[in-house]
């Protein structure tokens, strides 16, 4: 079997193999191992080293521009579809992330096609607001001075040791209470 004739077999076995092959040769491209994501309910999961050693960081969805999602496969019909997906992989320690894949003027069935293809990452994650709020009101680490974490590593500790010196005063309080 040739070169022509083994992509040929593979793009009539599977509807999306070319995008799917594209958003595999883009993530091996950035030196990411590459695995199949279906348990996570995603395409792929992509881990920064080997599977043995370190847990993915990303499950992928990959989704052909200019398509409505539930074209291909059968898949990400209506919104809620992406959000349980969202959820799914929030629920195993996951970002999720979405290739678009956009073919423009180009021939699908060649090999060659492949170098026109344009992948667009997105990664997509829950708003949570609390959150946000905590975030607009209190300096990131990076921005605060070494003196000001210091200060309030200083300030946090001795509050923490008197609101527990506290309990502990008042527990044995209502231990003797009740022992009278």
């Amino acid at each position: 079997m040739g070169e022509r004739e083994l992509w040929d077999h593979l793009s009539s076995t599977s509807e999306p193999f070319l995008e799917m092959y594209k958003a595999y040769e883009h993530l091996r491209l950035k030196n990411w191992v590459v695995r199949s994501g279906l348990q996570y309910g995603a395409d792929f999961v992509v881990y920064r080293h080997h599977p043995a050693l370190v847990h993915s960081e990303f499950a992928v969805i990959v989704v052909p521009e200019g398509k409505e999602f539930g074209t291909r496969c059968g898949r990400m019909k209506v919104w809620s579809d992406l959000l349980c997906a969202l959820r799914a992989s929030g629920s195993v320690a996951k970002t999720l992330l979405v290739l678009t894949i956009s073919s423009r003027s180009c021939e699908l069935g060649f090999p060659d096609c492949l170098e026109q293809l344009i992948v667009h990452e997105r990664t997509i994650t829950r708003w949570i607001p609390q959150q946000c709020r905590e975030q607009r009101h209190k300096p990131c680490r990076e921005e605060t001075s070494r003196e000001e974490q210091e200060h309030i590593r200083e300030s946090v500790v001795p509050n923490y040791w008197g609101v527990i010196l506290g309990f502990t005063i008042l527990s044995s309080l209502l231990v003797y209470k009740l022992k009278f």
